[in-house]
């Protein structure tokens, strides 16, 4: 079963690589943003789906992290996350997005009422959809580390962060430079 954190904003910017890895750094992570089919380096100046593959800093592991996460050493970074040094999460981004387009009138009726008015105005309201998924094989970091980029998202977009799963919804304002930590917005 997977597990899947969406991010809702109304924002017409992208946040770019530099900022998304930047933010990550000051709350802790060390990442490798890749592209989901080849796990090569993405490229470009700005966040696209990809796979986030991340790791706790400081690591007494690290620089074996980095050497296999560098040469792509698929045996060695499965060995990792295995052994919990490292997680990983799947971007995917709709943009543009529209609430509207995606559901009947009757599942935009239900979703109203299962989220409330203002986290439904704010998903009809979004023009982008950010949705971090790690699947049914996730170690014990996956699901912090996806809270923590949704909240980093947040942070950077502005807009409604929702855990599809538990029910949590939580709004951010667009502002920098440092995410919220992930434990601020959850619920337990």
């Amino acid at each position: 079963m997977s597990y899947s954190v969406n991010v809702y904003t109304d924002s017409t910017s992208v946040p770019t690589l530099r900022r998304v890895r930047g933010n990550l750094v000051l709350n802790g992570w060390q990442t490798r943003l890749l592209d989901s089919e080849t796990h090569r380096p993405i490229g470009g100046r700005n966040l696209k789906p990809c796979l986030i593959v991340g790791w706790p800093t400081p690591s007494p592991r690290e620089a074996a992290i980095v050497r296999a996460a560098d040469a792509l050493d698929q045996p060695t970074l499965d060995r990792l996350y295995a052994s919990n040094d490292i997680t990983s999460c799947r971007l995917y981004v709709e943009r543009p997005y529209r609430l509207e387009s995606e559901a009947t009138p009757e599942e935009l009726g239900e979703l109203r009422e299962e989220v409330g008015a203002r986290a439904f105005r704010a998903m009809c309201a979004a023009r982008a959809l950010y949705i971090l998924e790690s699947y049914a094989g996730r170690n014990s970091l996956a699901i912090d580390f996806q809270l923590l980029v949704a909240a980093l998202l947040g942070a950077l977009c502005g807009g409604l962060i929702e855990d599809p799963q538990s029910g949590v919804l939580a709004f951010r304002k667009q502002r920098s430079p440092k995410a919220p930590n992930p434990s601020s917005h959850r619920t337990a």
